[in-house]
């Protein structure tokens, strides 16, 4: 009867707080916070990552543990490969893929901050400073983010739960709104569906990206992205300098 309870109390609890997309209120309040106005983040996973899964819906542990090589050019659309090669992790064998990088982070500075990296000739990864648990996730800087989201005032409402993976629901909401075909979208997200097959992946990495860089050009939000500081003006850069 004690586990009957149990198992009762945790679905109770699954459908009482739902995850939710964020809303333009919660993306201006996190995007043109004084943060992200004057650069004030001291580690640049804590400016990248949040825009990153922005335009690409991708999961935390998919983005803080890509290596610099992960970050490339395909037939002139630079893209993220987010894969599992030498330590990294992924949840599944679909979330295997090839997003390309929309052109807001394009503007905002990923690629002078890519050079910035290499340059360094240092580590092979991307954000060197974020490392797993023992439970091999991401958990400060998931616990550094809602301090962050909480702070600015991205609150959620009764019943509902904000965190970074609502980034993910809120790319795929903005994917469907703009009539994007489902399949598409499973391939851009990460998600598993009946249709994609192994071929269908090797098909997808390799053919698909234009389809898919049209298709992230297609997100798009009610925020003033001029008032971002690009990332080689920001207090850190100025700093590494």
């Amino acid at each position: 009867m004690a586990d009957i309870i149990a198992y009762l109390n945790d679905l109770y609890g699954y459908i009482r707080f739902c995850r939710a997309d964020y809303t333009t209120d919660h993306l201006k309040k996190i995007f043109e916070s004084r943060e992200y106005q004057q650069g004030l983040f001291k580690r640049p996973s804590d400016y990248w990552a949040p825009l990153i899964a922005l335009f690409t819906g991708a999961r935390l542990g998919e983005i803080v543990q890509m290596h610099l090589g992960d970050i490339r050019e395909d037939n002139g659309i630079w893209v993220f490969d987010l894969n599992d090669d030498g330590e990294k992790q992924l949840k599944s064998d679909t979330s295997s893929r090839i997003v390309p990088i929309h052109s807001t982070l394009m503007d905002l500075g990923i690629l002078d901050f890519l050079k910035h990296l290499q340059n360094l000739k240092g580590s092979s990864k991307l954000f060197a400073d974020e490392v797993r648990n023992p439970d091999a996730k991401f958990d400060a800087y998931s616990k550094r983010f809602q301090h962050f989201r909480k702070k600015v005032g991205a609150i959620s409402g009764d019943n509902e739960m904000l965190d970074f993976h609502s980034f993910r629901h809120t790319v795929r909401t903005k994917l469907a709104d703009a009539s994007v075909q489902e399949s598409l979208i499973d391939d851009i997200v990460g998600h598993s569906s009946s249709g994609r097959s192994v071929g269908k992946k090797i098909y997808t990495h390799t053919q698909l990206i234009p389809q898919k860089k049209e298709a992230i050009e297609k997100i798009t939000y009610d925020i003033d992205f001029s008032k971002i500081k690009p990332w080689d003006k920001s207090r850190l850069m100025q700093i590494l300098r």
